[in-house]
């Protein structure tokens, strides 16, 4: 019998190898339960990993499909890189909560830590055209804190994955992407 981590490696290794596409649906929950042998909880758990990991992501009426790797923040990674802003004209970003939170389970993943590990937090509600559009939270390890200490700071570009990137030498690309509005 399958392990959830089983699971997902499975799924991994079909999207790293290209079997499975940006966009293509995964099998059904239900489907992954027959065919690993596993409960339901086991199956969910392993695609909250792959969502975790920034591999895939649930439609509304599609099921979980594979990521489109060319995401909302690769735009603003570019948007940076070619303007100094990550948010777009029309947008307005202001910090709301700065702090330090235990990191839940796709959080931990993510930052490779254990859950539970203190990590720093920052959200932000952005705006589009001066209406709310969504709230955002980032999340960064002590290290990344500490060699950008302007994340400490209330103030908003949009840009600090790409301050804190420029500051450690190093991309910051272990993101989850979940942004909702309502």
């Amino acid at each position: 019998m399958a392990g959830y981590l089983d699971i997902a490696a499975h799924f991994r290794n079909r999207i790293a190898s290209g079997a499975l596409a940006p966009g293509q649906r995964l099998p059904t929950l239900r489907e992954v339960m027959a065919e690993f042998d596993v409960a339901q909880q086991t199956a969910g758990r392993a695609y909250k990993v792959l969502k975790a990991e920034g591999l895939t992501k649930a439609t509304t009426g599609g099921g979980t499909v594979v990521a489109d790797p060319a995401s909302a923040i690769d735009a603003r990674v570019r948007g940076w890189a070619a303007t100094g802003r990550a948010l777009s004209a029309d947008e307005s970003s202001e910090i709301v909560e700065i702090g330090t939170v235990s990191a839940d389970e796709p959080v931990a993943t993510r930052l490779e830590v254990e859950p539970g590990s203190q990590v720093f937090v920052r959200r932000r509600v952005v705006s589009r055209g001066g209406v709310p559009a969504h709230l955002t939270s980032s999340y960064y390890l002590a290290e990344v804190v500490a060699a950008t200490p302007e994340l400490a700071e209330p103030t908003s570009t949009g840009g600090s994955r790409e301050l804190a990137a420029q500051r450690l030498g190093a991309r910051q690309d272990r993101v989850l992407e979940e942004v909702t509005s309502r």
